[in-house]
């Protein structure tokens, strides 16, 4: 049951205020531990919990090793199942409110500074217990700005967070079918800039003077109007091209790594859709 304490810490050196938050976690292990073993003295072993999650909530305050706030999270998690949260539904009565709302303050900290440190392990189990295990007892959790939790059906509960995953998937796969369309689009456009200015008339009779055309492909004088068009085309096609040429000038591998973030895209959207 105490394993995740008792595991040895390692990485960084432990401070005087992590020391004292690891005296505590033992301490008030071994005061829910005895009041277990003391006919299943159930309200002090909760009083134990609550204050471990308030010295919890202080611990968070300050900075903290995210290794010891796993090892006490762990721990609450499996005290809760000895209280039988994790294997019936919460009831509506008051009485589980001030367990929900200190345990939710505590996952609250608790992510909060897994985010901060980019700690994927701590965030992982933070969804776990918001998607899997709470709404298992009929417990519903949003991180819509506030963390807030809401009584109802174990089964709605878990069918709505499914519904919700499903469209955050949907929109996933759009935002990189999206993001695929743009770089094919960006690759097409450098492509295509890369032609030399000068050969973009090259159909065309050519001028007497200089590189706009002044006959037309069916052999007629070109009129003010189309000429004008013709040489916003033409100043068009050199900024363009000196575009291309200060990205090649950058990376002379530059389209071949565009391509590249495509098939990897490619492989992603299709991981997606299976």
């Amino acid at each position: 049951m105490h394993s995740a304490l008792n595991a040895p810490l390692k990485g960084s050196p432990l401070d005087a205020k992590d020391r004292d938050f690891l005296a505590t976690l033992e301490t008030r292990r071994k005061g829910i531990h005895s009041a277990l073993c003391n006919n299943f003295d159930t309200a002090t072993a909760m009083n134990h919990l609550f204050a471990l999650i308030r010295k919890c909530n202080e611990y968070l305050s300050s900075t903290s090793s995210t290794l010891l706030l796993r090892s006490a999270l762990y721990y609450i998690q499996k005290m809760l199942k000895v209280f039988g949260i994790e294997e019936k539904q919460v009831s509506s009565s008051s009485d589980n409110a001030p367990l929900l709302d200190t345990w939710c303050s505590f996952r609250t900290e608790v992510r909060k500074e897994a985010i901060k440190s980019k700690n994927t392990n701590i965030l992982n189990l933070c969804d776990k217990v918001r998607d899997e295990d709470l709404p298992k007892i009929g417990v519903r959790v949003e991180d819509d700005g506030k963390t807030a939790w809401k009584l109802g059906n174990p089964e709605e509960i878990i069918a709505a967070i499914e519904e919700k995953k499903r469209v955050a998937r949907e929109q996933a796969l759009k935002k990189k079918q999206s993001k695929r369309a743009d770089l094919v689009k960006k690759i097409t456009n450098y492509k295509n800039w890369a032609a030399n200015p000068n050969d973009l008339f090259k159909e065309y009779p050519k001028p007497e003077n200089g590189i706009i055309p002044t006959i037309g492909l069916d052999g007629k004088p070109i009129g003010k109007k189309q000429g004008q068009k013709l040489e916003k085309l033409y100043k068009t096609a050199i900024k363009n091209n000196e575009l291309y040429k200060a990205e090649l000038a950058k990376d002379s591998e530059f389209l071949t790594k565009l391509e590249e973030q495509v098939h990897q895209l490619d492989k992603e959207i299709e991981e997606m859709k299976n």
